[in-house]
């Protein structure tokens, strides 16, 4: 899309809504449509109107009725920069293959796959809409489903950046109920697919707006590119053979939940009151204003955060940044972990010199860096 509620946006939810008509999938949305209308606040707060699109599968147990499983995936990106764009590619086109097309391709083949038998309960089939100015379609589906609303909501399994997983896909928020780690326990027996079930929490994609509700929710991911945001983002990097293995693994996971006869076990932690925003809308803040040019690596357990990748010509490599480096602290302040590294990084203007204390290999090592502009 070229931006939230432009024409780029318009022919994409058009295309998976036609998409979810030939699988065979019922119109989830208003009016008999497969839309979810609403408005929201485009690039300079302009109103624009917006749509979530949404199918379903219709569950043939009474015992279920009004309950539901929701897989979702994000169709929308930044377009030719908005929002929250990074200063070097402003006008630039941003194709977002893996981010999120992959999710939605996956979103489709699972719509062929469940439509062709009633599952016990039903499933809805959401592609949401500016998850990329703050969840803002996810939250909105969340708080006004009516046929299947969020108290009767059994779980959510949500897809984004699938395009490009390595040996493990990962998958975030699987603290939310009790049962996830043993559910891929038993994907991985059934299927072979092996997966590592992240303990940072991670929760910048559109799971979030279902645990905010109370819903229990995780997010599969495939791996952290240095593409992320970027106009690199590319379709000849998005690998067929990760996008099949997330396909099998989502199969197994939404055919489970689907017949599931038992509720899940909820452990959502409640929000605090004083922690930041996990990701208020673009309209809000703005956005965080600087880059060190790296990529974390999100399996890592310890305490800090380890660097996967550090972009060529960065702000982090010219500073001497490595890869296997655990940055411990920023500026004086300590780094626990990614939540705590995004808060310090928001505190930040280009330009701004910070002392950033890396372990790298057991030795502490000072680098000085320079900020620059996202």
């Amino acid at each position: 899309g070229r931006g939230v509620g432009t024409e780029g946006l318009d022919k994409a939810a058009e295309y998976i809504a036609k998409a979810f008509e030939k699988a065979g999938v019922k119109p989830g949305g208003e009016a008999g449509t497969f839309f979810q209308t609403f408005t929201v606040d485009g690039p300079e707060g302009t109103p624009v109107t917006v749509k979530n699109v949404v199918g379903i599968i219709p569950g043939k147990n009474p015992a279920y009725a009004g309950q539901s499983v929701v897989l979702s995936a994000h169709y929308d990106h930044l377009g030719h920069g908005w929002p929250n764009v990074r200063e070097a590619f402003k006008n630039q086109v941003h194709p977002g293959a893996d981010d999120n097309a992959s999710g939605v391709s996956v979103l489709l083949e699972m719509a062929h796959t469940f439509a062709k038998s009633a599952p016990e309960r039903t499933i809805v089939l959401l592609a949401p809409t500016a998850e990329e100015a703050g969840l803002l379609g996810a939250r909105h589906y969340a708080k006004a489903a009516k046929n299947y609303p969020a108290d009767k909501m059994f779980a959510n399994v949500n897809l984004d950046t699938v395009g490009r997983a390595g040996k493990k896909i990962m998958v975030f928020s699987t603290d939310s109920a009790r049962e996830w780690p043993f559910i891929f326990m038993g994907t991985t027996a059934t299927t072979g697919i092996e997966t590592d079930l992240v303990k940072q929490a991670v929760n910048a994609s559109d799971h979030t707006a279902f645990l905010e509700v109370g819903v229990p929710a995780i997010h599969i991911f495939g791996a952290a590119s240095a593409d992320y945001h970027r106009p690199s983002d590319t379709a000849e990097k998005v690998e067929l053979e990760s996008l099949m293995r997330v396909a099998a693994l989502t199969k197994e996971v939404v055919e489970y939940l689907a017949a599931r006869p038992e509720p899940m076990s909820s452990q959502i932690r409640p929000v605090d009151p004083n922690a930041a925003p996990i990701l208020p809308p673009a309209s809000e803040n703005g956005g965080r204003k600087v880059t060190t040019g790296s990529m974390p690596d999100f399996a890592f357990e310890g305490v800090g955060v380890k660097v996967s990748q550090v972009a060529p010509n960065s702000a982090g490599e010219k500073a001497g940044l490595l890869a296997g480096d655990i940055i411990t602290s920023m500026g004086g302040v300590s780094v626990k972990d990614l939540r705590g590294y995004t808060n310090e990084l928001g505190k930040y203007s280009p330009g701004d010199i910070v002392d950033v204390i890396v372990d790298r290999n057991g030795e502490i090592v000072k680098l000085t860096m320079e900020m620059v502009a996202r």
